[in-house]
């Protein structure tokens, strides 16, 4: 077995096929589309006067975690039942997500660079964007 054949499993097996993935994964852009623009307008720049700076903002991070998200499980419905494993699968998500998509951002296509305050400053308010949702797709998941 070729090592991109085994990757490609990987990550099907990580990937379920059905009603819920694309409802989580709609929850899950618009809740990072609420992320970047609050974190705009805490910069004074506004999604509906500046929308492709928006996008350009949005874009490493919509990459990043559509990898990364995958990976850890985050739309596995066997793995979100719980509201320990799944607090446990978003923060090493949105950990890796928030890095690669820094990466991403600190290349010549996107504006911003990659300073680590904002790192870590992206890796706290992001879990506090996306722990309360990810928590309520477990509890529905669980009733």
């Amino acid at each position: 077995m070729t090592r991109t054949s085994h990757s490609v499993r990987l990550v099907r097996s990580r990937v379920p096929n059905s009603r819920f993935v694309p409802a989580v994964l709609a929850g899950d852009l618009l809740v990072l589309f609420a992320f970047i623009a609050v974190g705009q307008y805490t910069h004074h720049y506004y999604f509906w006067q500046l929308p492709v700076h928006t996008v350009m903002v949005l874009t490493p991070f919509v990459i990043a975690w559509l990898i990364v998200a995958p990976l850890v499980g985050l739309f596995s419905p066997e793995q979100l039942q719980r509201y320990g494993r799944t607090t446990v699968l978003v923060i090493v998500g949105w950990s890796g997500a928030s890095l690669l998509g820094g990466f991403i951002r600190a290349t010549a296509y996107f504006p911003g660079g990659m300073p680590a305050d904002f790192l870590l400053v992206n890796l706290v308010f992001g879990l506090l964007f996306f722990l309360p949702w990810r928590l309520f797709v477990s509890w529905r998941l669980n009733s």
